[in-house]
């Protein structure tokens, strides 16, 4: 896949953004490709900004949303997602938390 540089990053040219997103049962990262189009963001000052929620798209306030358990960047630092996205986030770590103690 080709490559071009965006900001400092080497991003796929398809027009998307490279994110990490953890998996519980492998107990490791893969990359998370988001549409470029897309605002995820991890911190915003003003609660009001609008932003896409890094795990669905939706659009919604930056107020609203909740800290990923799964979608990070390099540091480990989570993108802001919204309540449907969190939920199921901690339902799939529940349930590889139960598997992992069988």
């Amino acid at each position: 896949m080709s490559s071009c540089v965006n900001g400092g990053r080497m991003e796929p040219a398809s027009g998307t953004r490279t994110l990490r997103r953890y998996d519980w049962k492998a107990s490791a990262y893969a990359p998370y490709l988001v549409p470029a189009s897309w605002r995820v963001e991890k911190y915003l000052q003003s609660y009001e900004e609008p932003v896409n929620c890094a795990g669905c798209g939706k659009q919604l306030k930056w107020g609203e949303t909740f800290t990923s358990a799964e979608i990070h960047d390099m540091a480990g630092l989570g993108y802001g997602i919204c309540g449907e996205c969190y939920d199921s986030e901690l339902a799939r770590k529940r349930a590889a938390s139960k598997g992992a103690k069988r």
